[in-house]
């Protein structure tokens, strides 16, 4: 999109855009760009939102007025949450069972958070073997490491840096999301499909590892790096279903 973009540009033709991976934007220098927490292949939100999603087109077209550029601008809101009703969930449920209460005590959580990946593995592998592919790797790490980026940052208060011509930020950004594909890769290794919000909710609201996300948006919020506090307010724990 950000090439087609430049080449319309070139010819005088204005364009707009929203960005889905905030890094590829940036390196691409896309002319004009909203950026949006949602999933991928889904720009605009959740389907049949109307309202929301004529608010992310507005925004959009509005960067049109900008003759400044490149511009890469951040909407300000993540995809409502949608509760589910039974018929909508379907019988879909995750491989393996997580009860899951609120844990304060940090070095607990991070036990928790470890049973879990021992419990998601084997599913993990059984989803890399059905597919024949996946798309964890972004950070470079293994899950464990991915994990262990967080702990850091909790423990120090910095992020750590992994990577050749990384900061702390896209560390953080990068290992964020390779948890997140590696435990939904897992969930959905058996055949069936669930809808894409009850995976989120699944996500957020059940696992331990959500709980330890949530305690490095707080850490990050204290941040003297701005990248850092940034990858904390909008790149990490959807506001919706934030526990703060």
């Amino acid at each position: 999109m950000s090439v087609i973009a430049h080449v319309l540009e070139a010819a005088g033709i204005a364009t707009t855009s929203i960005s889905l991976i905030r890094p590829h934007s940036e390196k691409m220098n896309t002319p004009r760009a909203l950026w949006t927490t949602f999933e991928l292949g889904r720009p605009f939100g959740l389907p049949n939102d109307p309202d929301f999603q004529r608010e992310v087109l507005l925004e959009s077209l509005r960067l049109l007025e900008r003759v400044d550029g490149p511009v890469l601008v951040d909407f300000p809101k993540d995809a409502p949450v949608v509760e589910e009703n039974d018929e909508e969930a379907g019988d879909w449920a995750c491989p393996v069972s997580f009860e899951v209460p609120v844990i304060d005590d940090r070095s607990e959580l991070v036990k928790a958070v470890e049973v879990e990946i021992r419990s998601l593995d084997p599913w993990y592998r059984m989803s890399l073997d059905n597919r024949g592919r996946t798309t964890f790797g972004l950070s470079g790490l293994e899950i464990a490491d991915c994990i262990a980026v967080l702990t850091s940052l909790i423990e120090t208060g910095t992020a750590p840096v992994a990577g050749r011509g990384r900061n702390g930020a896209e560390t953080l950004r990068f290992a964020i999301e390779d948890i997140k594909t590696w435990y939904q890769e897992a969930a959905t290794a058996k055949p069936g499909s669930p809808a894409a919000r009850t995976l989120m909710n699944w996500f957020w609201r059940e696992t331990a590892v959500a709980q330890l996300m949530e305690q490095v948006r707080l850490k990050t919020a204290e941040s003297d790096d701005a990248a850092v506090r940034m990858a904390g307010e909008r790149q990490l724990v959807p506001t919706a279903v934030s526990h703060a």
